[in-house]
């Protein structure tokens, strides 16, 4: 049984020399699970389990006009989110038993900008960055004993990513560009069966990654056909 609530509210102000835009979203959902590991009559081997991931996000935009030789977009960004977890599995043979609950949650505040300019009236460049700070915390209880045994982690970090592109369009209806991008993703824990306080203490790694793009793209046929050739790694 699977229930999500997803909202989002956008807002826009016209300051005259930018824009200012406000996006406020939530979500929230609730998935319940009862699995017949076995495939026997009564179920011999089955697991019980309930997800309730909330998440609460905000975030503030200053755009400026695009039809001078330099624009912008500046942003603060703000998001929590938390996932509880419940998981019971029973079973005739003790080591497989198990019952626990947790909770995991995401902190995330980041602030980013980008800057457009026209060298010539045919050539643009776009550079853009973010810097991220975000917080992680864990708890796990592992209900099997007589006494809860109790879990629990927290950890941060900060990132930097970037971006610069260029575009270059052509007197016959052809544009090229080219891209480099960095990217992250942030640490987590894996919360399943058989976390303790290791796993606690050492959250999985985040991830970095660098993109580079090259294309062209244009129309045929007096206009009426487009096309795109697009190289990534």
């Amino acid at each position: 049984d699977s229930d999500q609530l997803i909202t989002s509210f956008k807002a826009d102000v016209d300051l005259g020399f930018a824009t200012l835009s406000s996006i406020t979203s939530y979500q929230d959902w609730r998935y319940d699970s009862i699995n017949d590991q076995d495939g026997t009559a009564d179920a011999t081997i089955r697991h019980d389990t309930t997800y309730n991931a909330k998440q609460f996000a905000q975030e503030l935009r200053l755009t400026s006009p695009t039809s001078g030789v330099f624009d912008y977009i500046l942003g603060l960004y703000y998001s929590d989110g938390t996932t509880d977890r419940s998981f019971l599995r029973t079973s005739p043979i003790p080591p497989l038993k198990q019952n626990w609950d947790s909770s995991a949650d995401t902190t995330s505040y980041a602030a980013f900008a980008q800057l457009g300019y026209d060298i010539t009236p045919t050539t643009l460049v776009t550079v853009g960055a973010r810097l991220n700070y975000e917080e992680i915390g864990v708890f796990f209880q592992d209900n099997r004993g007589a006494t809860p045994v109790e879990f629990t982690g927290s950890d941060s970090e900060t990132a930097f990513t970037g971006k610069v592109a260029l575009q270059q369009f052509f007197d016959n209806g052809l544009m090229a560009f080219a891209s480099v991008a960095t990217g992250y993703k942030g640490q987590a824990y894996d919360v399943s069966s058989g976390f303790d306080q290791r796993r606690a203490d050492n959250p999985i790694r985040s991830e970095d990654s660098i993109n580079y793009e090259i294309g062209l793209s244009g129309r045929a046929l007096d206009g009426d056909a487009q096309f795109q050739l697009v190289a990534f790694w």
